[in-house]
C-alpha cells in the first residue's frame, strides 16, 4: 500500500496539468496559468511533505497534516464551483480580475493539498 501511495503522489504532480486543459469550466486563457502554476505548487507540495514527515513526527501530528489538507482539499474545490456557479458574465471590473485569480488559486490549491494528501497518507501506511 505504501508504493501505491507513493506512486500516486508523484503522479498527482502531474494531474493538475494534465487536468487543466480538460476542465469545461475554465476560461482558454486561464488553462496555462492553472497548467503551470498546479505543476509547480503541486511539486513544491510534494516536496515540503516528504520534508515535514521525514523528521521524528508523531503520528497524531501526521493525522493532523492529513486533516487540514483535506480540508483544504474540499474547501478549495468548492470554492472553484462556487465561483464558477455564480459568476455568469464579466464586466470588466476589478471582481472580474479578483474571481479569475481564485479561480486559478483554488485549482492550484486543489492539486497541491491532493498531492500532500496522498505523502502523508503514504507515510502513515508506512509508519502504521
Amino acid at each position: 500500500m505504501t508504493q501505491f501511495f507513493k506512486v500516486i503522489s508523484v503522479l498527482s504532480v502531474g494531474l493538475g496539468p494534465l487536468a487543466s486543459s480538460q476542465i469545461p469550466a475554465m476560461a482558454p486563457d486561464l488553462r496555462p496559468w492553472a497548467q503551470w502554476l498546479s505543476g509547480i505548487f503541486a511539486a513544491g507540495a510534494l516536496l515540503w511533505a516528504n520534508a515535514r514527515v521525514s523528521r521524528r513526527r508523531t503520528i497524531s501530528l501526521m493525522f493532523g497534516d492529513l486533516k487540514w489538507s483535506v480540508c483544504a482539499l474540499l474547501a478549495s474545490g468548492v470554492l472553484y464551483f462556487l465561483i464558477n456557479l455564480f459568476w455568469t458574465k464579466e464586466t470588466g471590473g476589478l471582481l472580474d480580475v479578483l474571481f479569475t485569480a481564485l479561480i486559478v488559486l483554488a485549482y492550484v490549491v486543489c492539486f497541491a493539498s491532493l498531492t500532500f494528501a496522498l505523502v502523508i497518507g503514504e507515510k502513515l501506511t508506512k509508519q502504521e
